[in-house]
């Protein structure tokens, strides 16, 4: 969160005070958002909306050049594909079964070959996280199942 909401105060060529100013807060509390000393409240992230969306900031467009800037660097070989995974509660430990209370991993719709697929899905979360994975695909299982509507039921 501190990257975009840097990435935003730039966008729109403000200093940190300005910024501050802006949002109606205070000179230290952009400081410590852009410093990872604190994160913004619920009051400051519709703050941070509104003045993205009366500006023309396209904050969507700048996480996911974010996402794929941190996907490219994972290097990943011809044997691999990238997956994007969000987690309602964040994952701990090892992925298995047990890294979570009620696993989500690979499941349902929070996984996807696309990032805007698992974060529209997990964004409004408090604890969320967004994993970006690398899965080899040799040997993989796979099932596939038509996606129709009584699957969807």
């Amino acid at each position: 969160m501190h990257n975009l909401i840097k990435a935003i105060r730039l966008h729109a060529g403000l200093n940190q005070q300005e910024f501050a100013k802006k949002l109606e807060v205070s000179f230290a509390t952009v400081n410590r958002w852009e410093n990872t000393k604190a994160a913004p409240n619920k009051l400051a992230k519709t703050k941070l909306y509104e003045f993205c969306k009366e500006n023309n900031i396209p904050v969507a467009e700048m996480t996911l050049q974010r996402i794929h800037h941190e996907a490219a660097s994972l290097n990943v070989k011809d044997d691999r594909i990238i997956l994007y995974h969000g987690s309602k509660s964040g994952i701990r430990g090892k992925i298995a079964p047990i890294s979570r209370e009620k696993c989500d991993f690979g499941a349902g719709f929070y996984m996807g070959t696309e990032p805007m697929q698992p974060l529209t899905l997990i964004c409004d979360f408090k604890k969320s996280r967004f994993y970006i994975v690398s899965i080899k695909l040799n040997g993989l299982a796979k099932l596939e199942i038509p996606a129709d509507l009584e699957w969807a039921m």
